[in-house]
């Protein structure tokens, strides 16, 4: 992922410099632009559903809840090059 982030850098930066340009403006324009080309496919939700007896009843209820995968989107992230906490 790196090395796509360094290659859309490098595009941006020399198809935009000129002498008129200050080089900190450049690069930061430059880091902008790539960065924004980062994207990471985080995975789908997973649906949990907890079935339970109802006190004093002959029915049950039910919990339904959506949530990620943690794990997976903590490798994901790391796959990216991306610092997390």
């Amino acid at each position: 992922m790196m090395g796509e982030q360094r290659e859309k850098f490098e595009e941006w930066f020399f198809a935009n410099i000129d002498a008129n340009t200050f080089v900190e403006d450049l690069c930061w324009q430059a880091w902008c632009a790539a960065i924004e080309s980062v994207a990471v496919k985080l995975p789908v939700t997973v649906c949990r559903t907890h079935v339970f007896e109802i006190p004093f009843t002959n029915e049950v209820g039910m919990e339904h809840s959506e949530y990620f995968e943690v794990d997976e989107i903590h490798k994901r992230l790391k796959n990216a090059g991306i610092k997390y906490e």
